[in-house]
């Protein structure tokens, strides 16, 4: 076989075979033949779903804490956040050049 052959045989079979492999490894049984494999993967899902949503409202957070006057007593030792003009008036010229008045 000559050098020229190989070069286009030896990228086209890796290319086919990391085809193969990609469906055969990533796709995996999502096939849709009869859909069991389909909705059996929907209903574990949902499964998984209910039972963490019935964790969820287990929780219950006591705001008592909030309430509290030595909480409320606390001060925001926060600066305030002063407005400044935001963008440019011409978001397409040219930085550092000062527009003229046209």
């Amino acid at each position: 076989m000559s050098p020229t052959m190989k070069n286009i045989v030896v990228p086209l079979l890796a290319v086919t075979l990391a085809y193969a492999a990609y469906v055969f490894f990533i796709q995996g049984d999502t096939t849709l033949d009869d859909g069991a494999t389909l909705t059996d993967d929907v209903l574990l899902r949902t499964q998984v779903f209910i039972e963490r949503r019935a964790l969820l409202d287990t929780v219950s957070i006591d705001v008592a804490l909030f309430e509290d006057p030595v909480f409320r007593s606390y001060r925001s030792f926060s600066d305030a956040v002063e407005s400044e003009p935001f963008g440019r008036t011409n978001p397409f010229g040219r930085t550092g050049i000062p527009e003229s008045g046209q």
